[in-house]
């Protein structure tokens, strides 16, 4: 071992530095490794009604069908 304290390898032909790395003492356990996948899932996304054509539209959005958005055309829409 040279004197830093950095092993190296004699592989073919060349000397390569080896990195020493984090390596976990403990197994994770599967409550651990479920616990941080908990906040992993998606989900679907939410649908209000559109208070003046009645139609599903995304929250704080504008309107795809009549293009009003807080009270305020605010597209012009093509019927």
């Amino acid at each position: 071992m040279p004197a830093d304290g950095v092993k190296t390898l004699d592989f073919p032909h060349r000397l390569i530095e080896r990195q020493i790395m984090a390596v976990p003492k403990r197994k994770t356990s599967r409550a651990r490794r479920d616990a941080r996948r908990s906040t992993h899932a998606g989900s679907a996304p939410s649908v209000v009604e559109c208070p003046y054509c009645h139609s599903p539209k995304i929250p704080h959005r504008v309107c795809p069908n009549c293009g009003m958005y807080k009270g305020r055309q605010v597209l012009e829409v093509e019927e």
